[in-house]
């Protein structure tokens, strides 16, 4: 497994400072740029730490803290967008309160990605895995 990229928390925040700031979130472009960037993270993971912050891991690996206006309501609202266009691309995911799935991802060069996700979206917890997978 290679070292993450230092610069994916620099991207990351950019994603989320561009499509998320304020109240609002275009949470289909979020989805859509988080899928490029695993293309060529291997992992990406994120996890709510309060009202307002969550934690970014890549390849296992802790990689900062992420501060944004209601981050812990956006990273719910990415876990059931996430559930949902994982339904709708193969993988099967019943509940938006969690589960684990594998489905796949057109990126915009038309290449699919095998995906992996696992979410965890309760009033106490938030907390996102997409791997990709091999194929």
């Amino acid at each position: 497994m290679a070292l993450p990229d230092i610069n994916l928390p620099i991207e990351v925040e950019g994603i989320f400072q561009k499509y998320a700031a304020g109240k609002d979130m275009l949470v289909d472009y979020v989805v859509q740029d988080l899928m490029v960037l695993l293309d060529r993270a291997e992992s990406l993971n994120f996890r709510a730490e309060g009202a307002d912050s969550f934690d970014f891991f890549s390849n296992f690996v802790f990689l900062g803290r992420i501060s944004i206006e209601r981050a812990k309501h956006k990273l719910r609202m990415l876990c059931a967008r996430l559930c949902v266009l994982c339904n709708e691309h193969g993988g099967g995911i019943s509940s938006p309160y969690g589960g684990a799935s594998n489905f796949s991802w057109m990126l915009p060069d038309g290449k699919h990605l095998p995906v992996y996700l696992s979410f965890c979206n309760t009033p106490d917890r938030q907390e996102i895995v997409l791997r990709k997978r091999c194929t």
